[in-house]
């Protein structure tokens, strides 16, 4: 029972991927994609009075109606150890969506407001790592997106 607080509590403390800069050598691309016309229909079912939040909208939408997604909010973690990091506990987040597709293990980030999608590349970066780290799955076969109702990005 002990170990379970402790989990919880490492997700809700420590340092965030989505708040920590790093060395990256990624560039963005913008890539033909349905996910966006995905997003704007989960958005457009929804009703005006929901209590969801557009990131609850579009991911419950996504694992409903989209084969190729077979998890949404997982969470992650990279210990301190294993980054060159100055930290002293474990970088947690949580991933909107994952896909299998074609072999490939994609990680999409949803952002409502994706102006400039190659400020979340750190981010998205910790991501690709900490699934790297916890899975057999080799770098090559995990890709990483950002993407709203009217972009798709892929971080290469």
């Amino acid at each position: 029972m002990m170990e379970r607080s402790l989990d919880r509590k490492m997700f809700l403390s420590g340092p965030r991927c989505s708040s920590l800069k790093i060395e990256h050598n990624t560039s963005v691309k913008q890539k033909d994609n349905i996910s966006p016309e995905l997003t704007r229909l989960a958005l457009n079912s929804q009703p005006k009075n929901t209590k969801k939040s557009p990131h609850e909208i579009v991911q419950d939408f996504f694992l409903i109606n989209d084969s190729t997604t077979v998890a949404t909010e997982l969470p992650v973690f990279i210990n301190s150890s294993e980054t060159d990091l100055e930290v002293d506990e474990p970088i947690t987040g949580h991933i909107d969506l994952v896909q299998i597709r074609y072999d490939n293990l994609y990680i999409l980030d949803y952002k409502p407001n994706l102006n400039r999608p190659e400020r979340h590349a750190s981010q998205l970066a910790l991501y690709k790592k900490a699934i790297q780290r916890r899975t057999s799955i080799p770098e090559h076969k995990i890709h990483t997106t950002a993407f709203n109702h009217h972009a798709y990005y892929e971080f290469v």
